[in-house]
């Protein structure tokens, strides 16, 4: 009885290593993402902690977690396929829910409409941004709003980038203000200790006109 011909199917192994390298690297990165959220937290005591060190915990903090994002970004995760090799507890189902969360939480997404509604008002865009949602395939109602909002973006810019150079400004003039006045009170001769200074040279001339004695010394036999 003659066999059927094989199937000579093409050989996964490097696609799967290229996978097996970057779910090596996403743990790396996870694991300095919480080493340094650890080290953030454990800070107890903020008046043992100057505020460099602090900002500087904060920000090492938010390197590692836009490194985590950026990785996950610029992979290609999406045509990667993982599967435990047991079954999960039913306790554990839960925590799939979130890790598998592809956009924010509720309260957060009710807070972000909310922030944009109230930037809207303010900035007078929200007119337009009610025309582009009544029609959302409207490119050029959308290409608007967009413009707007980097007009608005540009000016706001501006306007951080010239309060930032007059508050420079005005901290330079105090550090000068301040070492003149630290400089004036350094030269500043002390008008008590000129005085005492006076008074006990007096003293002492009256005090020899009168016994011949100075600083209660009499005068010298040679």
């Amino acid at each position: 009885m003659a066999q059927p011909p094989r199937v000579n199917y093409p050989s996964s192994a490097p696609n799967t290593m290229f996978n097996y390298d970057q779910i090596e690297t996403v743990r790396s990165r996870m694991m300095q993402v919480d080493e340094s959220q650890t080290e953030f937290l454990n800070i107890n005591d903020l008046t043992q902690v100057s505020w460099v060190d602090y900002l500087n915990r904060y920000n090492i903090f938010l390197s590692k977690h836009t490194g985590l994002s950026n990785t996950f970004i610029e992979s290609n995760f999406k045509k990667v396929v993982l599967h435990p090799r047991e079954i999960p507890p039913v306790e554990q189902e839960e925590k799939f829910s979130t890790l598998l969360r592809t956009k924010p939480i509720p309260e957060i997404a009710n807070k972000e409409k909310q922030i944009k509604l109230e930037v809207a008002i303010e900035e007078g865009l929200d007119g337009i941004e009610k025309d582009a949602k009544e029609d959302m395939n409207d490119e050029a109602k959308w290409d608007k709003l967009q413009k707007e909002w980097e007009i608005r973006y540009k000016e706001h810019r501006e306007v951080a980038k010239t309060a930032s150079l007059i508050c420079e400004d005005i901290i330079g003039k105090m550090d000068v203000k301040r070492r003149l006045e630290v400089e004036e009170e350094e030269t500043k001769p002390n008008n008590e200790d000129i005085g005492t200074q006076q008074k006990l040279s007096l003293e002492d001339v009256l005090e020899f006109m009168s016994s011949g004695r100075q600083n209660g010394k009499g005068p010298l036999v040679s």
